[in-house]
């Protein structure tokens, strides 16, 4: 019988590198990159930068926890950022598993890391954002071109957001 050469186990980084080429075809708009691409490569860093060179199958809990960690310890990340990587870190995982590149019992145990909950981590909280000032937001229509004071007038009149009002 023939015999056949013993198949490498996929490390962290050759899983990410493949998700990315997946990742750039399918979060387009519009025939153009959404956010979600830059997302996936900065969360995968402090991934990649403990264990890129370990092998997918033997990532578990304790090793997200210790990427979790460096997000909040390095990083400075605030708790709700990070729970957000660690959803796309595990969506990673996912795709891995729907292509048989990982087994199903990683993301399983994955699955087992509980989010960050607010007043329960070192983790800090995003500062709650405050309206603008009038006063402000009258100095910025005087420096603007008019057709932009117009729409900062629109934005203001029903709430909407800036890109949704420069689609119309």
């Amino acid at each position: 019988s023939p015999t056949t050469a013993p198949k490498t186990r996929l490390t962290l980084h050759e899983l990410v590198v493949a998700y990315m080429e997946h990742a750039n075809s399918y979060y387009v708009k519009n025939g153009n990159p959404t956010s979600d691409i830059e997302c996936i490569k900065l969360g995968t860093r402090p991934l990649l930068a403990l264990y890129g060179d370990s092998p997918a199958d033997d990532f578990g809990p304790l090793k997200l926890r210790s990427v979790r960690q460096l997000m909040i310890d390095e990083k400075n990340l605030c708790r709700r950022t990070i729970n957000k990587t660690i959803g796309r870190i595990r969506s990673i995982f996912r795709w891995g598993v729907s292509h048989e590149m990982v087994p199903a019992s990683v993301l399983n145990s994955l699955e087992a890391v509980e989010p960050l909950k607010r007043g329960r981590t070192e983790a800090r909280d995003p500062v709650k954002r405050r309206p603008v000032a009038d006063t402000s937001i009258a100095r910025v229509k005087k420096l603007v071109p008019e057709r932009t004071a117009d729409l900062i007038d629109l934005q203001l009149l029903c709430g909407a957001r800036p890109g949704e009002l420069l689609m119309l």
